[in-house]
């Protein structure tokens, strides 16, 4: 997941974006494994 974001956003802001991203590809990963282990 690419995510484009303004370049003027301060350490704060920046740091809030990259937890968030971190979030994101974790629940995508998860639920990539949930649906692999699902059972039927």
């Amino acid at each position: 997941m690419v995510v484009v974001r303004p370049r003027q956003w301060s350490p704060h802001e920046d740091s809030v974006w990259t937890s968030l991203s971190a979030v994101f590809s974790a629940i995508e990963r998860l639920g990539k494994f949930g649906q692999a282990t699902a059972m039927p």
